[in-house]
């Protein structure tokens, strides 16, 4: 690593495994076998349940306990391509922060940033995702997660500064680039995000999908996004980025998304900063006491300094 804006962080180390094992659909066998044999037949309608699958989160998480935090958030509902969204908000000061959640994940996972925002004078807002946590719906993707982010931006009146975590990190990268006149100064991103095509060649293993139904698959994403799957990543949007600000946490050890995302990351993102964590795993890096120190060290010198960005 010879990019000065990559730094190493001491972290505790986590006594329980962090290896995080990708879950199989049920039937994953059966489904296997009709994917081998449909794709040599109708590489079409193959393409299109593949997608189909790749787009749909297999669980929906939901709150285990009820906490003081949660006690004290207000529920609002908004309305977002006909499905019913949850949004979550925590009162403040005049600031307002934004919180984005990854897949399969909710919005108040990412609450344990909320306490230090407070004190610092943000408003929370928080975003459950189509088919995630109290929202409605049984699919979504990172573009429409991208457009309910702006959306919410717009009913609250604009954020100041975001959290996001995995892909709720490339949905929000999306928003600032292709949503008008959205725009956040200030973007934490923790456990960074694997480019669709990095995601997306999980599936094809999994599946034994053969080139045919993958060229389909990333042709109908070119065709509704004007990206390439390699394209729809942070590495690549980052780099169309207007003044924004951000300081990205990864650990060394995540499977599920690789350091090389991160360090792809920071040095196309010329105004971003690295930590590299160890023995965290792709899912406790939000809520390490050091990364936390570290990330509102951050946050203090950005708003104690306003004209820095």
């Amino acid at each position: 690593m010879t990019n000065n804006r990559i730094h190493y962080l001491e972290t505790e180390k986590h006594k329980a495994d962090i290896h995080v094992e990708i879950k199989r659909p049920k039937g994953a066998g059966l489904l296997q076998f009709g994917f081998s044999v449909m794709q040599k037949i109708a590489p079409k309608w193959s393409a299109e349940k593949a997608f189909s699958l790749f787009i749909t989160p297999m669980r929906r998480a939901k709150h285990s306990f009820e906490d003081e935090l949660l006690k004290e958030v207000i529920r609002h509902e908004t309305i977002f391509d006909n499905k019913k969204i949850r949004v979550y908000e925590w009162k403040g000061g005049d600031k307002k922060a934004v919180l984005a959640h990854g897949w399969e994940s909710r919005a108040t996972a990412l609450r344990t940033v909320v306490p230090q925002l407070r004190e610092r004078g943000f408003t929370v807002y928080a975003i459950d995702a189509p088919a995630h946590g109290e929202s409605e719906g049984k699919q979504t993707n990172v573009i429409e997660y991208a457009h309910l982010i702006g959306q919410v931006a717009r009913e609250f009146g604009g954020f100041d500064i975001a959290v996001a975590h995995s892909f709720g990190g490339l949905a929000l990268s999306y928003a600032l680039v292709e949503i008008p006149g959205f725009m956040v100064p200030n973007v934490i991103m923790a456990g960074l995000p694997a480019s669709t095509k990095l995601a997306l060649q999980g599936m094809y293993r999994f599946l034994h999908l053969e080139r045919p139904v993958q060229e389909l698959i990333e042709k109908k994403i070119y065709e509704s996004t004007n990206y390439s799957a390699d394209e729809l990543s942070v590495a690549h949007l980052s780099t169309k980025f207007q003044n924004v600000n951000g300081l990205l946490f990864h650990d060394e050890k995540d499977n599920l998304v690789p350091l090389y995302t991160a360090i792809d990351s920071v040095n196309a993102w010329q105004s971003s900063t690295l930590y590299v964590t160890h023995g965290l795993g792709h899912f406790r890096v939000i809520k390490s006491k050091e990364v936390l120190m570290t990330m509102f060290d951050w946050v203090d010198h950005h708003f104690s300094h306003p004209k820095a960005f």
